[in-house]
């Protein structure tokens, strides 16, 4: 555990001063959130293109498969992982200011019921097509 360090202040008051390492650490997990969301918005647009490229192949105005669906849901959660990254953020800069951190487990429970509820969506849509 980092150590914190005590300055005096105007008259014997004592502030603490948080370790900045703590701050890198935030900023290294919001980096790692973008990271994780520009990696599925990516993969989501690549199955788009795929589905446009079975359309030529094919030579059909509408792919069998249409892919189009779950390219668009795994781009959805893409965007939640960046939003979610974000907000993340933001708490624990909060969090920190404040001399106390706590994890914000309704932002992670929200985060996951909302990726299950995409993946539940695709998973339907895919049942469809087999």
């Amino acid at each position: 555990m980092a150590e914190q360090s005590k300055e005096k202040k105007n008259g014997g008051a004592v502030k603490e001063k948080i370790d900045p390492r703590f701050y890198m650490a935030a900023e290294r997990t919001m980096l790692a959130w973008i990271r994780t969301a520009l990696t599925f918005i990516v993969f989501g647009f690549v199955i788009v293109k795929f589905e446009f490229y079975i359309e030529v192949l094919l030579n059909v105005s509408k792919s069998p498969a249409n892919l189009a669906f779950l390219g668009y849901m795994v781009i959805i959660m893409g965007l939640f992982a960046l939003t979610f990254g974000f907000l993340n953020f933001v708490w624990t800069i909060r969090q920190l200011d404040k001399k106390g951190y706590h994890s914000n487990l309704h932002l992670y429970s929200i985060f996951w019921i909302s990726i299950i509820v995409v993946t539940m969506l695709i998973l339907i849509r895919l049942a469809h097509i087999i």
